[in-house]
C-alpha cells in the first residue's frame, strides 16, 4: 500500500519514507543473505535461491531508487 501511494502521491501517509526504507533493506537483506539461508533450507535447487534472490536484489535496488527519489 505504503509503495503505491507513494508512487501516485495520492495521500501523505505517515513514516512513508521510513517504511520505503525497511521494505528495501528487508529485499536486499535476503538478496545477498542467500549463501547463509541456503544451508538452512536445504530442500530447495541452486536455481531457486540465484532467481529468488536476484529477484530479491532487484525489488530492493527498485525501491532504494524509489525512496531517494521522493
Amino acid at each position: 500500500m505504503y509503495a503505491f501511494f507513494a508512487a501516485r502521491g495520492i495521500q501523505v501517509l505517515p513514516f512513508t519514507k521510513i517504511i520505503l526504507s525497511l521494505v528495501a533493506a528487508v529485499f536486499l537483506i535476503r538478496g545477498f543473505a542467500f549463501p547463509w539461508l541456503k544451508s538452512k533450507f536445504v530442500g530447495n535447487s541452486d536455481l531457486f535461491w540465484y532467481v529468488s534472490s536476484a529477484f530479491c536484489l532487484i525489488l530492493g535496488a527498485l525501491y532504494a531508487t524509489g525512496v531517494y527519489l521522493i
